[in-house]
C-alpha cells in the first residue's frame, strides 16, 4: 500500500459531482451557503463559490495560517490534530488572499475545506462518503480515506532516503489522505473513465473545464492537458505526494488508457516525470 497523497483531490471531486448532480450543492453558490452560521458571517468567505474550492481558484493559502496552532502537532506528521474545530476557527478570520476565480493557487486548504462541507451535506464523515459512494461500489479492496495501515504497506523514505512516519488526517482529509495501490487505483482510473464517458450526471462535470490560464487548465479537481489548444487526446491527470510518497495517475477517455506511477520516494520530479513520459507514449 502506498499513500496516494493528493491524487485524493479525485475522489473529493467526484464526490462533489454527484453531489451536484442529486441536487445537494451547487457549484456557483457561495461557499458560506453551506458553512455553520459562526464561520458564514465572514463576510469575505461569500465570494468563494464551491466551484473555487474545487479548482484551486479559490483565494485560500495552500495550507491553513494556523496548521500548527494546535499544541502538541508533529511537523512530521502535520495534518493530524487540525480538526473540525480548528478549521471553522481559522475561517472565521480568513480572508482571500485574492479575488476568488482569477488565480490558480494550489491549496490543500481548500480542498479540505470541500471535503468538510460534503460530510455536512451528507451528516456523516468524508471518510464514510469515499467508502460508500467510491470505494465499495468500485470493489476497491485496498484503499482506504480513514488513518488505517493497509496489509503491505510500503515505508516512505525521504529525499535523502530517510524512513519517515505515514500521515494521518481530521479535517483536512480531502486534499490527501487516502492510501491505496497499484491494482485498486488502476481500477479506480477505468471507472472514473466509464463515469466520464456518460453523457449525462457527474460524467460532464468531471471533463468540462472550470479554469484555464496557460499552462493550467482545471476540470474539477482534474488537471487537463488541453491548454486551450486542444491538440491530441485530452489526458487528465493528477500527482500526489506526501513526506514518503511520490504519485501520478492519468487517465485518457478518448483513447482508453489509464497509467498509475506509486513511488516511495519523496523525490521530485519522481512519479511526476515518469508519468509525464508514460502519459506521451501511450497518447502517440
Amino acid at each position: 500500500g502506498y499513500e496516494i497523497g493528493s491524487i485524493t483531490k479525485t475522489f473529493t471531486t467526484l464526490l462533489l459531482a454527484r453531489a451536484v448532480v442529486a441536487g445537494k450543492i451547487a457549484l456557483d453558490s457561495p461557499i458560506t451557503r453551506y458553512l455553520p452560521d459562526s464561520v458564514a458571517a465572514n463576510k469575505s468567505l461569500a465570494a468563494i463559490k464551491v466551484v473555487h474550492l474545487a479548482n484551486h481558484t479559490s483565494g485560500l493559502p495552500r495550507l491553513p495560517l494556523d496548521l500548527y496552532a494546535i499544541k502538541g502537532t508533529d511537523p512530521q506528521n502535520p495534518y493530524a490534530l487540525y480538526d473540525e474545530k480548528q478549521l471553522y476557527k481559522g475561517l472565521k478570520t480568513q480572508k482571500p488572499q485574492q479575488a476568488p476565480g482569477t488565480k490558480y493557487e494550489y491549496s490543500n486548504y481548500a480542498m479540505g475545506l470541500l471535503g468538510t462541507l460534503l460530510g455536512r451535506l451528507y451528516q456523516m464523515p468524508w471518510q464514510q462518503l469515499v467508502q460508500q459512494q467510491i470505494v465499495k461500489p468500485m470493489g476497491l479492496r485496498q484503499t482506504t480515506a480513514w488513518n488505517k495501515q493497509l496489509a503491505d504497506m510500503a515505508t516512505g523514505y525521504n529525499e535523502k532516503g530517510a524512513p519517515v512516519p505515514y500521515w494521518d488526517f481530521s479535517a483536512l482529509a480531502a486534499a490527501g489522505s487516502i492510501r491505496s495501490n497499484a491494482e485498486d487505483l488502476l481500477e479506480y482510473g477505468i471507472k472514473s473513465m466509464a463515469i466520464m464517458q456518460q453523457p449525462k450526471g457527474a460524467g460532464p462535470l468531471l471533463m468540462q473545464p472550470t479554469y484555464h490560464q496557460d499552462p493550467t487548465t482545471v476540470t474539477l479537481g482534474w488537471h487537463s492537458n488541453h491548454n486551450g489548444t486542444g491538440k491530441g487526446p485530452m489526458i487528465l491527470s493528477h500527482d500526489g505526494g506526501t513526506y514518503g510518497f511520490r504519485t501520478h495517475l492519468s487517465v485518457c477517455p478518448a483513447q482508453q488508457w489509464v497509467a498509475v506511477v506509486l513511488t516511495n520516494l519523496a523525490t521530485d520530479p519522481g512519479a511526476s516525470e515518469v508519468g509525464a513520459k508514460i502519459d506521451a507514449l501511450l497518447s502517440k
